[in-house]
């Protein structure tokens, strides 16, 4: 630890918005922010949750059975809430209002740095990846199906669809300063993997007994499928994409400030809400596909529908992707603020300022940034999509710190009431060990797979890369 956060104490009272609104002079706004809904912060903090990354998790279960495979997803959540409410205990303990000004002052420059750089690299990287997800979607959908024949003035091809999805949706629902602006589309965007996980019940439902579907060469099943061998990579795989499908911390501090009559205990109310509807969407999407297509499962389970040449029972399936795409173009905004929030912070630390919650970014500097960070993730989803590896890679290491690692240590070094007890004290110590030693083995993992492939492409999933490490 540096000497400017050895000698830590709570500092006065500080704003409690990370953006305060400026006035036309650029002084602040006398005018209080508007606050979210009770249900529209769980809302928020629930599409946060959710992504793209539910589609890997019945590749998990497939790795370790369901019993195994639900315990990881149940730790993984009590571990998230354990989180949430370590960081926004140390946010009302030492007065501070964003991530950025709890690690400035609590742990010093230079580890702020560092865990600013963490966010930024998770947040942007899934940013791309989402964008690529997209594109993919679209390519299976729109363009490989022959729905949109090529001579029509309407789009045809990936590029082109994934430049419609920036422009027409990705960056206006970016541009917003709060998540208060987003508790609709946060609504929509949960409700559409709702409907996802309906429609994976659905065909799960309708299969006929024994088989697997119509999945291509696919073997018959027993009644109760078994899991693949389990081995120390699956093994590890399984925890670190569980732990990984709940990250939403970064988030948590703009959706604690914008909480009506703000509270720990309302705070705990929509995180328990929040990540228990993530958990039994988690599992039940889990389960019923595993349930039908068993060591069959592939990384990203929706290439286990064939939509385009399949029985009538998969070309159902085609809405499952138009749900899975609502799921992440509400989810992409809730990636691009805290990754804003963080560039935006590291410029005024260059000009000297203490944080960028004291006075918030003018107008320009709020539209420029937004524009940078999703045009930047355009042109790396369509030029450099092999980039992905690179960024699941970082999304691997930097979620693991920020959203386990960190919080636990912000909280030691607030002195949160949860360190005088002997209960809350080795609650915070096993976060920060388990977020490391998975984050660690994790990305050795990764590493030692990325080297052994040598590039080659993974057969068994068709859209496996964009999905991984979300």
């Amino acid at each position: 630890m540096t000497s400017e956060a050895s000698h830590w104490s709570p500092p006065p009272a500080s704003p409690t918005h990370p953006l305060i609104p400026r006035d036309e002079k650029g002084g602040r706004s006398q005018t209080p922010a508007r606050r979210a809904t009770l249900a529209g912060s769980v809302f928020n903090l629930c599409a946060a949750t959710l992504g793209a990354g539910a589609l890997a998790l019945p590749y998990t279960i497939s790795q370790t059975g369901v019993a195994l495979g639900a315990t990881f997803l149940c730790v993984a959540a009590g571990a998230t809430l354990l989180s949430i409410d370590l960081l926004v205990s140390a946010m009302e303990t030492s007065g501070l209002p964003s991530y950025e000004a709890l690690t400035f002052t609590l742990v010093g420059r230079r580890t702020a740095a560092c865990v600013e750089g963490a966010i930024f690299a998770f947040c942007f990287g899934t940013c791309v990846a989402y964008l690529i997800a997209l594109g993919d979607i679209a390519q299976v959908v729109l363009v490989d199906s022959g729905a949109i024949p090529p001579s029509s003035r309407i789009p045809s091809s990936r590029i082109q669809w994934m430049l419609v999805a920036w422009a027409f949706c990705l960056v206006p629902l970016s541009l917003p300063k709060t998540l208060v602006a987003l508790q609709q589309a946060s609504f929509l965007g949960t409700a559409a993997l709702c409907c996802l996980v309906a429609a994976i019940c659905a065909h799960s439902a309708t299969a006929p007994p024994g088989t697997n579907g119509s999945n291509p060469g696919a073997t018959e099943l027993t009644a109760n499928p078994a899991p693949r061998e389990l081995t120390i990579a699956g093994l590890t795989t399984a925890m670190s994409t569980t732990m990984f499908a709940f990250t939403s911390q970064v988030n948590v501090p703009e959706v604690y400030n914008e909480l009506p009559a703000k509270s720990t205990v309302r705070m705990r109310f929509v995180a328990a809400s929040a990540i228990g509807t993530a958990l039994v969407l988690y599992l039940v999407i889990s389960i019923a596909a595993f349930s039908e297509f068993g060591t069959l499962t592939k990384e990203d389970v929706l290439a286990n529908y064939d939509v385009i040449g399949g029985d009538g029972r998969d070309r159902a399936m085609q809405p499952a992707f138009a749900f899975i795409s609502c799921t992440i173009m509400m989810a992409f905004p809730l990636n691009v603020f805290p990754a804003r929030h963080t560039l935006l912070a590291a410029m005024a630390q260059t000009h000297g300022e203490a944080d960028v919650d004291a006075a918030g970014p003018t107008l320009f500097q709020h539209v420029a940034a937004t524009m940078a960070l999703t045009g930047g993730a355009l042109v790396l989803a369509i030029f450099a999509p092999g980039i992905s590896m690179v960024f699941s890679l970082l999304g691997g290491t930097a979620s693991a710190f920020v959203c386990f690692c960190v919080p636990g240590i912000l909280a030691l070094r607030a002195r949160v009431p949860a360190v005088h007890t002997r209960e809350g004290l080795a609650g915070i110590y096993v976060l920060i060990a388990g977020g490391a030693f998975i984050g660690v083995l994790a990305t050795s993992i990764t590493i030692r797979d990325l080297v052994t492939s040598s590039g080659s492409v993974d057969e068994d999933s068709v859209m496996a890369p964009p999905y991984r490490g979300l």
